[in-house]
């Protein structure tokens, strides 16, 4: 490939060997290590520089450069901003041949002519071509497939504006209406907590128009990698020298073809797919953590708009011609293998019994004298004495990670359940069930203000079933939750079909229970598998009166079955939403993305009339109240913020 720098254009580059007007992937890549106003203190709400953005951003560049390989769309055009700190600098002096900073103009005009090179396509060129984008910098969770994504300036005085940074929803929407079906977003970006940040409604910059032909385009796919989960940090080294981030390496090894991935094969031709892609980063980077010696959590996740497309292609591997599909190692297993610690005894009310449950004294006072429990139908705190049962603790060598089984008293709506610590309070919503009562999982990091843990804070906390459930549904439904965590959601999907192909031989609502068929229905429509979801099936799940997840899910199918055809297509699904007056927010965490982005597109797009307006706009409110506390990465919504900063009206009707 002879791709080359363009001279009038800083940090632009082209393939001289490609002919403008034809097919071919167009990318921008992006870099920010060195940032102008950040400082780590207050006023920067806690923000830094970081040490291997650049560079892993330019061995991003490199392998799109010289290994990079698609017969029918090559790479034709690359936008390259670098923000190096001086110690990459001094350790890769050709980051320095990259004058192009990552300031949030400079951002906006890359990514400006990258979506312009793409729109001059005629439709058949663009329906071959193929978009790529990759960050990696600071970066701050909103919800499912919407991140804030820092510049090089970000908050640049005198104005400080929060907003000035990349919103990946915005970007989305923007490309959405591009005739270019396949577009990859890598995002090597933290999504750890800068609470005074969050709280500040930080949506990001629209940098290109959104067109209500963006929701249309049904022929496109188009994944966000995420380099670690919501609340949780990508790690990186310190030193340059000690190589780039661990999203960026696993990646760069995965788009390789590195084993154990297996490419796809089909005669001569090998290419890395979607999910093994998605299924190798989860693996490698526990990998890579280990051999670090970091006890972090970092879980790759997969978001956008999904399909096991090919990214690359890459050579066939010795001694074979590959598979149908990727293979990794077992995730689940290597998960597992941190709780080294499994309790037998059930919870006793005593600090001693406690003790021997956590192995921590400071963490069992956090259960004895801290946790409380609201019932949401009753809308009223139970009373400390039985008001949830703990059934067993599994915790790792540390006693940094634990795993909590617990259940509560049966109600038809569910709990909030709040723990609160030396710094914040933790809500999770723990819904209930119209046919079991649940036995819930509670996954929590701890960390310590010092060696003898004197002190301690809860890190991340996430809800989701616990798979000994009395009901082979509930832990049938759990373990789809495990596979969506840790295999790709082809595989948790693969178990689900002929159950669900069985339904439409059915005329009622199987006697599941709700949340069986809501927790089914997410991943499915995740998946972007709506064949599986008949509509009975979701209306059933909108009409229990005080649960709201179901409204949202029936609004998202028809939003995606309808997209903008016609102004009352619109219709149901405004009314749908605002049934949430009446129920309060969702209970699962990624349907709470949903609501979000379905709020804010159809007050946009949804030719909704002045009374509905003004409604939407007063749910927009309430979930962005809600958003600056949430925490969307496990199977229920989880909030957390300062003491006494928030309360169960929070998700409350009314």
């Amino acid at each position: 490939m002879n791709l080359q720098p363009d001279a009038s254009s800083p940090g632009h580059y082209v393939n001289q060997d490609w002919t403008p007007g034809t097919a071919g992937t167009f990318a921008v890549i992006i870099g920010v290590s060195r940032y102008a106003h950040l400082d780590g203190s207050v006023q920067s709400y806690g923000l830094g520089q970081l040490y291997v953005s650049a560079l892993t951003a330019y061995q991003f560049f490199t392998w799109l450069r010289d290994e990079y390989s698609m017969a029918s769309c090559p790479l034709a055009e690359c936008w390259l901003l670098l923000a190096p700190a001086d110690a990459e600098s001094q350790f890769e002096p050709a980051l320095n041949q990259h004058p192009a900073l990552p300031t949030m103009q400079q951002c906006e005009e890359a990514i400006g002519y990258w979506n312009q090179a793409m729109q001059r396509l005629s439709k058949p060129e663009a329906a071959t071509s193929r978009a790529v984008f990759f960050f990696s910098g600071h970066g701050l969770e909103i919800h499912q497939d919407k991140q804030i994504l820092l510049p090089s300036d970000y908050l640049r005085p005198p104005a400080q504006n929060v907003n000035d940074a990349l919103s990946t929803s915005f970007l989305m929407k923007g490309l959405g209406a591009l005739d270019v079906p396949n577009q990859f977003f890598f995002l090597d970006a933290c999504r750890n907590d800068a609470q005074k940040l969050r709280e500040q409604d930080v949506e990001g910059r629209r940098v290109l128009n959104i067109a209500t032909s963006a929701f249309t385009n049904s022929n496109r796919v188009a994944p966000l990698f995420y380099a670690t989960a919501s609340g949780t940090q990508a790690w990186q080294p310190q030193d340059p020298s000690q190589g780039i981030s661990l999203f960026g390496q696993a990646l760069v090894e995965g788009l390789s073809g590195d084993p154990p991935l297996v490419p796809d094969c089909n005669g001569a031709h090998c290419f890395v797919n979607v999910f093994p892609l998605q299924k190798y980063l989860k693996q490698r980077v526990v990998q890579l953590l280990a051999q670090y010696g970091s006890t972090v959590t970092q879980p790759v996740r997969l978001g956008g708009s999904i399909d096991d497309v090919a990214i690359t292609e890459v050579p066939v591997p010795k001694g074979g011609t590959g598979g149908p599909g990727g293979t990794s190692p077992d995730l689940a297993a290597t998960l597992e293998a941190r709780y080294t610690h499994r309790s037998t005894q059930p919870w006793a009310y005593t600090l001693g019994a406690a003790h021997e449950l956590f192995g921590s004294e400071n963490v069992s006072a956090l259960w004895l004298e801290n946790a409380r429990v609201f019932a949401l139908s009753q809308r009223a705190w139970l009373p400390p004495d039985g008001a949830f049962k703990i059934h067993r603790v599994d915790r790792d060598e540390g006693r940094r990670t634990f795993r909590i089984a617990l259940s509560l008293p049966k109600d038809p709506v569910g709990h909030l359940f709040q723990l609160s610590d030396a710094r914040n309070q933790w809500v999770c919503i723990l819904p209930g069930d119209t046919h079991h009562n649940p036995q819930f999982l509670l996954e929590l990091d701890v960390e310590y203000d010092d060696d003898k843990h004197s002190s301690r804070w809860i890190s991340r906390l996430e809800a989701s079933l616990s798979r000994n459930n009395e009901s082979s549904e509930l832990n049938y439904v759990a373990d789809l939750w495990e596979q969506y965590g840790t295999q790709t959601i082809a595989e948790a999907v693969a178990g689900m079909e002929a159950r669900f192909r069985d339904l439409s031989r059915m005329r009622g609502m199987p006697d599941t229970g709700w949340l069986f068929n809501a927790v089914a229905s997410m991943i499915l429509l995740r998946a972007g598998r709506e064949d599986l979801l008949h509509d009975w099936v979701l209306r059933a799940l909108a009409l229990p009166a005080a649960q709201p997840d179901g409204l949202v899910l029936l609004a998202e199918t028809l939003l995606r079955r309808r997209g903008s055809a016609a102004g009352d297509a619109f219709q149901e699904p405004i009314q749908l939403l605002l049934g949430l007056e009446q129920r309060g927010l969702p209970h699962l965490a990624e349907v709470m993305g949903y609501a979000a982005r379905q709020v804010e597109d159809l007050l946009e797009f949804g030719r909704a009339s002045v009374d509905q307006q003004a409604r939407l706009k007063a749910l927009q409110d309430r979930l962005r109240m809600a958003l600056r506390y949430f925490r969307n990465d496990g199977l229920f919504c989880v909030f957390s913020g300062e003491r006494d900063t928030f309360g169960p009206e929070l998700i409350l009707p009314g």
